[in-house]
């Protein structure tokens, strides 16, 4: 397989022929396979790829990713790789960078007359010259702190919070030795018996703040703790329901379910009960044997959560699980998720959902924790009483 091909080329550090094999991918394959390694791969590859490829695959990251990413390229290349960006991808990249970033940028690529491009006059001609932020941006009001509304506190629920998170902050450094912010300094708990929804713009840090709660990330500043103890002295009892279903195509749904309690060290017998049982929990009894790509996209869906609920997590964790499907299936899944929520057929106690849909959050939570940009930060906590 290419990707597999590529991480071994990765893992020897032979970037310049991972970058080349990279290149021939896909973009959003590309993506996809440049977001699965280690920041100092990420940078190493990206920094190797040709100006055209790199631009491609530049626009399939969040905004603060693509910053980090640019910055390992020469100033030459920053311009040449902007350049080749289509303008609205650019645009909003300008758009969505904290004021500091989008400043120091600006000011980067400024100072470069870049040599003629060697590509056909047609092509050139045909392109808009994006050599600074466009002007109507430029006057465009940005979120400023005296505007902000105030955060407004959701009753505590009852019983001791699962989930506290204190002064939570997250940065990403630059070669040059700043940081860009990406997430201000939260607080927030989450408690037993609620479906919380964390709801904000796209590129705005929502999966990043649910990577650190899920200890999957490291803050930068900081803490989270779990039932009152500091997670890393914890072994949290999560499962999280990814965006892109993340199944293994060479394995059968119920090889799909069983996967995290064999990582487990579950016995054949155990495991097996409880993965037909969530199979069975998520309406794809009779599929058991079914491969990845015999299956719908909502079906595909199912097996995310069936292996999800096959650990009997505490908490768990869902980004943006519905986005990927089409409306009928989103809804019909939605609808599933809370009958079973509200029938007690899950050993859940609280439900974390990131979501970028105002209506999916006010259907599917009792909370909704709305999260500002450049940098994230909490603009209002409230319960949905219905």
């Amino acid at each position: 397989m290419p990707a597999d091909f590529i991480h071994d080329l990765v893992s020897h550090e032979r970037w310049e022929e991972g970058a080349a094999a990279l290149a021939r991918l896909p973009r959003s394959e590309a993506a996809d396979l440049i977001a699965s390694l280690a920041d100092e791969q990420q940078q190493a590859l990206f920094q190797r790829l040709p100006v055209d490829a790199a631009a491609e695959i530049l626009v399939h990251f969040p905004y603060y990713l693509q910053y980090v990413l640019l910055h390992t390229r020469d100033r030459t290349d920053i311009r040449a790789i902007l350049d080749e960006v289509p303008p609205d991808e650019r645009m909003q990249l300008f758009d969505e960078l904290p004021e500091e970033a989008w400043q120091r940028l600006e000011e980067e690529i400024g100072e470069i007359n870049l040599p003629p491009s060697p590509r056909p006059a047609p092509l050139e001609t045909a392109r808009p010259a994006p050599v600074s932020r466009p002007a109507p941006l430029a006057v465009k009001p940005r979120e400023a702190p005296a505007k902000e509304m105030p955060v407004a506190e959701a009753p505590q629920a009852e019983g001791e919070a699962i989930i506290e998170a204190r002064g939570l902050e997250k940065s990403f450094p630059q070669p040059d030795g700043h940081n860009v912010q990406i997430i201000a300094p939260l607080d927030l708990s989450v408690y037993p018996g609620t479906i919380v929804a964390l709801l904000g713009a796209s590129g705005s840090g929502k999966s990043t703040l649910l990577r650190m709660l899920s200890g999957l990330t490291q803050p930068t500043s900081g803490e989270v703790l779990w039932h009152g103890q500091p997670l890393s002295k914890n072994v949290p009892n999560v499962a999280i329901v990814f965006q892109s279903f993340a199944l293994f195509p060479w394995l059968t749904v119920l090889e799909n379910v069983e996967a995290p309690l064999l990582a487990r060290g579950m016995a054949a017998p155990e495991r097996r009960r409880l993965a037909l049982r969530s199979i069975n929990t998520v309406g794809l009894k009779g599929f058991e044997d079914a491969y990845p790509k015999e299956l719908s996209g909502g079906m595909k869906q199912r097996v995310g959560f069936a292996r999800a609920l096959s650990v009997q997590p505490e908490v768990l964790f869902m980004d943006e699980p519905f986005s990927a499907l089409d409306v009928l299936t989103a809804e019909n899944l939605r609808g599933e998720l809370m009958d079973l929520w509200l029938e007690n057929r899950m050993d859940i106690k609280t439900i974390f959902i990131v979501t970028h849909n105002i209506e999916e959050a006010v259907l599917l939570a009792d909370r909704v924790i709305v999260l500002g940009r450049n940098p994230a930060r909490i603009r209002a906590d409230f319960r949905i009483p219905l």
